[in-house]
Parts: C-alpha cells; structure tokens; sequence
C-alpha cells in the first residue's frame, strides 16, 4: 500500500528526533518538512536522473524507508539536529530505483 506525504514526513521527523514514535508533526514542524520534501521530490524527479512513477502523495512501500532517510538527512540541520549520512541514504534510495539485474554472482564479481 502506498504510503503518504505525511507519513514520509513523519517518518523523517522521528528519525531526527523531533517528533516521538507515538506524536505527529506540529503545523510547523509539518510545514517546514513539507517544503522540504517537496523541493527534494522535484530535485529528484527532474526527469533526469530518477524518474518516478508515483506522485509524492503516493509514495511505494519500497521507497517509503529510503526516501524518509533522504528527507531525515535534510531535515536535521533545519532542526539543530546532529546531520546524517545522506549519501548513505541516497545510495539505499539508488538501489530501489535502480535494482541490480546484471546477473552472476556479486561476491565473486572483480572491479578492477
């Protein structure tokens, strides 16, 4: 089931700190998150580098976690929070949009 706006900012939110596992945003707190993840869905959907086939109210439940993470490592600067690993979180989110189908077995494969 697709997750929503909301709870992709209320994930992030928690991931940082700001909100409790069992509380939602304050207005905000919401909006703030809000404009946020609304220029990092546009910055991401630019028809370029990740082009999604959902709005983002209607986020897949196999990106809801990283695309949380991605928002989380924008977020915690904006609310003194300690900052996070966006690259690591990029990366997770790469690896949803972008699934591995080269084949053969990835332990044995040599980058050389």
């Amino acid at each position: 089931m697709a997750k929503t706006e909301l709870d992709v900012i209320t994930r992030a939110l928690r991931e940082i700190g700001v909100t409790a596992h069992d509380e939602t945003p304050s207005a905000g707190e919401g909006e703030i998150a809000r404009e946020t993840w609304r220029a990092l869905f546009q910055e991401l959907d630019d028809g370029e580098r990740m082009a999604f086939d959902f709005t983002f109210d209607a986020v897949p439940e196999r990106l809801f976690l990283p695309l949380a993470r991605v928002l989380a490592s924008r977020l915690a600067m904006t609310f003194s929070r300690p900052p996070m690993d966006e690259m690591g979180a990029m990366a997770l989110l790469r690896r949803q949009v972008f699934p591995d189908d080269r084949g053969g077995d990835p332990v044995r494969a040599t980058y050389f």
